[in-house]
């Protein structure tokens, strides 16, 4: 099956796994054996966006992708890059979360016979949700756990607030 590219995944219960389709081709196939399908419009977070600068250096010509003229990182303290010696290119908001350019949906294909009250592992979530921030770029779920009421999965978001980042 096509697959919305996935990075890493844990499925950690080793529970049954809902897969995750982007084409038709696919998604016929999936009724045609009998899975159970959610259809899901892809719709943007606006929380997964955020401000980047391309500031190029007056004097050596090389280009810098910043969040601000001025920021903080771990290793190497307070960044700055002024105006007088970097000239903005180019102002954007950047997107945290890969997406083939081309689809504005995708469909979750569920393991055959699946049971009210199960819980799934979703290799690749659908929805855009935000995790938390991290230096300045938000963090979107790539992965997680639902439960099948009958009709449609149910996401425990609950998951997503354990994460932790240490950086």
């Amino acid at each position: 099956m096509s697959r919305i590219p996935k990075r890493h995944h844990t499925n950690r219960e080793n529970l049954r796994v809902v897969e995750t389709v982007d084409s038709e081709a696919d998604l016929n196939k999936a009724i045609e054996n009998g899975h159970v399908t959610l259809f899901r419009k892809i719709e943007r977070n606006p929380k997964l966006y955020s401000r980047c600068l391309l500031l190029r250096n007056y004097r050596s010509g090389r280009y810098e992708e910043v969040p601000s003229r001025s920021f903080y990182t771990r290793h190497a303290g307070k960044q700055e890059f002024p105006e007088s010696e970097w000239k903005c290119m180019h102002r954007y908001d950047h997107y945290h979360r890969y997406r083939r350019a081309d689809k504005a949906w995708a469909a979750y294909v569920l393991p055959l016979l699946p049971v009210v009250g199960e819980r799934l592992y979703i290799e690749d979530i659908i929805e855009d949700i935000f995790v938390q921030g991290f230096w300045h770029k938000p963090i979107s779920a790539d992965d997680g756990v639902a439960v099948w009421n009958g009709k449609d999965l149910e996401l425990d978001e609950a998951q997503y607030a354990k994460s932790h980042i240490v950086g």
